[in-house]
Parts: structure tokens; sequence; C-alpha cells
């Protein structure tokens, strides 16, 4: 393939993410139920702009459908109903550059300064539940690729909600819109 159809192929990938993101930062969880009609969701993020037709047309309706069908929706749809379901939480964390990259050594006393957004968490029996949605193109039974790619994203979360909160992290989970399951790291 010409490199400008691989760069446009890509730009697609990361362009449906943004979308499966945006619209999980929207969702009404409260209001979702077994009749619920997400294309009519979508279609309210276009009237309000935050997204065109055509990027709409990118969504399947159905990923997110099989989203609510799923045991860890019901968790959130429960922690929302309660106060305590968080969305699109942007943190900063401190880390030792040493930390990063080991083969500086302990010489090195500077830190480095992360920023991150968290999909999402919430609280559960006084514990915190890390939440990251991933678009990947996953085959089944490779669930421990999506692992390998972000626990150390997940780790680094973990570690700046448990300091913001003071409460521990006891779930870190991905939701695979690709595999339309969650995976644990």
């Amino acid at each position: 393939r010409p490199s400008f159809m691989k760069e446009k192929a890509d730009a697609t990938g990361a362009e449906k993410g943004t979308l499966y993101h945006l619209v999980m930062e929207h969702l009404p969880y409260e209001d979702i139920d077994e009749d619920y009609d997400f294309r009519e969701l979508i279609n309210s993020l276009v009237q309000k702009g935050y997204m065109s037709g055509e990027e709409a047309g990118l969504l399947d309706t159905g990923k997110f459908e099989w989203f609510s069908k799923n045991k860890l929706f019901e968790r959130m749809k429960n922690a929302s109903l309660n106060g305590k379901l968080k969305r699109e939480q942007p943190f900063m964390l401190g880390i030792p550059a040493a930390e990063l990259y080991p083969e500086m050594g302990d010489s090195c006393d500077e830190i480095v300064m992360m920023q991150g957004i968290i999909d999402a968490f919430f609280e559960e029996d006084g514990k915190l539940v890390l939440v990251d949605y991933k678009t990947d193109y996953i085959e089944k039974g490779n669930e421990d690729e999506l692992v390998k790619r972000y626990e150390s994203q997940l780790n680094y979360y973990a570690r700046a909600l448990e300091s913001i909160t003071g409460k521990e992290v006891s779930e870190k989970i991905i939701y695979s819109f690709g595999l339309g399951k969650c995976v644990r790291i």
C-alpha cells in the first residue's frame, strides 16, 4: 500500500478510539436499559457538535449494546447511581527518573512529571476500580497481548489514583471493544 493510504488507515483507527471514548464519557448510565437506543445517544452527540455525522458513521452501536450487557456495566451503573463513578479524570504524577530510566542508575534524582487522563474509575466497597477502554484489534484468545501493552500504563494510573484519593485501587480493568469483554490486569 502507498504510505499515504497507510497514514489514513492509522488516523481512522486513532479517530475511532477517540470517538468510542467520547461516547463512553457521555454514556447516561441511569437511563440505559434493555431497550436503550445507542444510535439516539450518538445522534445527540452529533447535534451538540461533539462529532460530525461522518464520524458517527464510524461507530458500531452494537459494541455499546454489548458493553451494556457486561457485568462491568452493571457495576459502573450502580456506582453512577450512587455518585461514585468518575470519568475522564486528568492527573499528574511525579516519578523518579531512575524508575522510568533504570539505565540512568540511582545517581539521577530528578522527577519526571507524567500526565494523563483516566477513562473511568469508581468506588466499590471503599476501594477503587480503575477502568480503561481500548479499541485495539486483538484476536480472540490473545487477551494477554492487551496486558503486555497496557499493564505499565494502568499501574501508573492506579498509583496516581491512590496518591490523589488516598484509597486503594483493588482492580485494574481494560474493557476491550474489539473483544467485547473485560481483561483484568
